[in-house]
């Protein structure tokens, strides 16, 4: 029974019997709206340019920075740094165990998972696509040089 947290920054708002305490810690600047209908618990510094909306949970271990729209429709983990330059569409979950960057718009319609340094190059209409694999994943692999692209 998950109780439903919205926050919105500029003011921070707490809206209905929230069981679970909406945690901030480190710096909060949020230009556009920001939602979230799970848990939402920034440890590092949480910047959101545009609007930053997840419909699960929002956990950000590290620094999180959204220039452009960042939409989650399932559960958005970072571990470490995320940094979208562009905007950023989870159609699934979105866990990054090491720093995701992401500079221009990134699709993920399945689960992505980013292990490593996972560094996103946009094609040439700007967009980086994750197409899910059969098991409806999307993993980002390090390379040698400790970059990755997109591998579904």
């Amino acid at each position: 029974d998950k109780t439903v947290c919205v926050a919105q920054m500029g003011n921070l708002l707490s809206e209905g019997p929230c069981s679970e305490v909406v945690h901030y810690i480190g710096k909060r600047v949020a230009y556009g709206d920001l939602r979230a209908y799970g848990d939402l618990i920034a440890y590092g510094d949480l910047r959101a340019y545009g609007d930053l909306r997840a419909y699960g949970d929002l956990r950000a271990y590290g620094d999180l920075r959204a220039y452009g729209d960042l939409i989650a429709y399932g559960d958005l983990i970072a571990y470490g740094d995320l940094r979208a330059y562009g905007d950023l569409r989870a159609y699934g979950d979105l866990r990054a165990y090491g720093d995701l960057i992401a500079y221009g718009d990134l699709r993920a319609y399945g689960d992505l998972r980013a292990y490593g340094l996972s560094v996103c190059y946009p094609s040439p209409n700007n967009r980086s696509v994750c197409y899910p694999s059969p098991y409806n994943r999307s993993v980002c692999y390090p390379r040698p040089y400790n970059r990755s692209g997109l591998l579904p």
